[in-house]
């Protein structure tokens, strides 16, 4: 079996990532029995599918997830996973100084993790979007419900402007290594 990602459309139209076995995080073949992947789908809602206009890929060790890039507003956000919202942070992306708010979500020994990037240092549209982040620690999510949206705020200079939703999908500690997709 190849190793990544493979993303079909379900019969309900959501869009629905099947990881591959070699993609668990471990490298072996087969999982454990009690490790079973949770299916997972794409962070964006799917009314929203086609405001999706960037991308940067899983390149670790230095990008350990999937940008979704979009520069119009109010991009859906919702839980790839069912589970409980374990982490809702604002913190500084390290690359370029702005703020940023990560949700993580846990069902079992996975997690799925959504940080929300509009990429400014507006701290109006900084304080905007942590607004508009719908979900709390503690706050149980149905698969599909929405988490929130990403604002978009046009910058004067737009060569480095890159609003996005980063999303990872791992088990145990994000930066334990065991992250999907593997390469």
């Amino acid at each position: 079996m190849s190793k990544g990602i493979f993303i079909r459309r379900s019969i309900t139209g959501l869009f629905t990532v099947v990881w591959c076995a070699t993609c668990l995080g471990c490298g072996d073949e087969t999982p454990p029995v009690d490790d079973t992947p949770v299916p997972s789908i794409l962070p964006v809602a799917e009314s929203s599918l086609d405001l999706v206009n960037l991308g940067q890929p899983y390149r670790p060790p230095d990008h350990i997830g999937i940008d979704l890039g979009c520069n119009t507003s109010n991009l859906a956000i919702v839980a790839p996973i069912s589970g409980q919202v374990t982490e809702v942070l604002e913190k500084i992306n390290e690359t370029n100084g702005h703020r940023m708010t990560s949700v993580d979500i846990r069902s079992g020994q996975w997690h799925s993790f959504v940080v929300f990037e509009p990429d400014t240092a507006d701290d109006t549209v900084n304080e905007t979007q942590r607004s508009n982040i719908v979900v709390a620690v503690g706050d149980q999510v149905e698969q599909g419900e929405s988490l929130g949206t990403l604002i978009v705020s046009p910058p004067a200079n737009t060569a480095d402007w890159y609003p996005h939703v980063h999303w990872s999908h791992y088990r145990g500690d994000l930066h334990s290594g065991n992250v999907c997709p593997r390469e």
